[in-house]
């Protein structure tokens, strides 16, 4: 058997594997013999990369693991100007950068740090600058502060994004054993970005072609390729996180049999199934703007309560209970929520969550690191 050439540049064996669904997005799967080591490294650090950087605030927020551990984490201001850094799965801290000190006029210190390692390194510098001074630390206080809004774009978008997708569908369609069949244009849109007029592509509303009986969760990833011999098409739609979708034509007056083929994956699990069931048309065309655009909001409304929701447990739901009753509680039936309302009601949540995960009391001094950091400053 002859050993397969990579289909984007025609010339090298295909020796690397081809994720069909991209890693960065919690994809598993790979397939082999699509492209050769080169084209799969272009395509990493170009097309694909472009997409994982346009999905970051999502893959965040559900905390996506690729299957080489690669997560997406985010350095954001709040509507306070702080400096934030958001974990995978929403998990924030004060992002690094110089302490906040004060100098009385009596000569001593007062400092925030967003750390008891930095407020130490920070009494290094002192006893470096002021060698043989005695160095004590009077009073050390933990705090937890729940940082203010923060602002989270989706870029959508872009022929990078399409490409990759398009690259997606080649690749189910080679994971299929499907015939590849006038597919070279698609191919070539994939390499260079120019779209000819034998392949078209699109973000869509349009309704999933395929939906899966399996438990793909909330937020799964769908890739349907469809080959119709009446109107001698290939037919693709992506969709990714559920309701996020591209569509288009990968092939036109192509010599095509009647085929058609799935996969669909939970990108938190990684979990898979291939199949040529469908429900609804494929090929149905784009709708219209605003239709695109209310779709892609309840799609991130529904991942932002994913998101949020992944880790909640009974103390969790007793804080929400409460705290809703007390916001919302005074409230006669009809009354209007206003955004000022919302807002401290979702401020007082996040701060009690935050207190109890971290066991901070904010209005107590912490004795325990005062003593330590006291120690480290007098040793010589």
């Amino acid at each position: 058997m002859a050993e397969p050439i990579c289909r984007i540049c025609k010339s090298n064996p295909a020796h690397s594997d081809e994720h069909l669904i991209s890693s960065a997005l919690g994809g598993r799967t790979k397939v082999p013999g699509v492209l050769c080591k080169q084209c799969n490294e272009t395509c990493g650090a170009g097309i694909d990369k472009v997409l994982a950087e346009k999905f970051a605030a999502i893959r965040n927020m559900l905390g996506i693991v690729g299957d080489r551990r690669q997560t997406a984490s985010l350095t954001v201001t709040d509507e306070a100007g702080r400096r934030l850094y958001i974990g995978p799965g929403m998990i924030v801290r004060g992002a690094a950068g110089p302490p906040d000190v004060r100098i009385n006029a009596d000569g001593t210190f007062e400092g925030t740090f967003l750390s008891e390692k930095a407020a130490r390194e920070y009494i290094d510098s002192l006893k470096r600058k002021h060698p043989g001074k005695p160095i004590d630390v009077s009073s050390a206080e933990a705090a937890c502060v729940f940082p203010g809004q923060v602002p989270m774009t989706l870029q959508l978008g872009g022929h990078d994004v399409m490409r990759s997708c398009v690259k997606s569908a080649l690749t189910l369609i080679i994971h299929a054993g499907k015939p590849e069949a006038g597919l070279d244009a698609a191919w070539n849109y994939v390499a260079t970005g120019a779209e000819p007029e034998r392949v078209n592509v699109y973000f869509t509303a349009a309704p999933p072609p395929w939906t899966p009986e399996s438990d793909f969760g909330q937020v799964p990833h769908l890739v349907a390729v469809v080959a119709s011999k009446s109107s001698r098409t290939v037919a693709m739609q992506v969709r990714l996180f559920g309701d996020i979708a591209i569509a288009g034509t990968l092939a036109v007056d192509a010599d095509v049999d009647d085929w058609r083929v799935a996969c669909a994956m939970d990108p938190q699990r990684g979990t898979y199934e291939l199949t040529d069931s469908f429900e609804g048309k494929p090929e149905d065309g784009a709708q219209t703007a605003d239709e695109v655009i209310a779709s892609i909001t309840a799609a991130v409304a529904r991942i932002r309560k994913v998101g949020q929701g992944v880790t909640a447990d009974a103390l969790a739901n007793e804080i929400t209970t409460r705290l809703v009753n007390k916001h919302l509680g005074p409230l006669r039936e009809g009354d209007f929520i206003t955004e000022e309302i919302f807002a401290a009601l979702a401020k007082d949540v996040a701060e009690e969550a935050a207190r109890h995960r971290f066991r901070i009391d904010s209005s107590e001094p912490d004795e325990e690191m005062r003593q330590r950091m006291d120690q480290h400053a007098k040793k010589t």
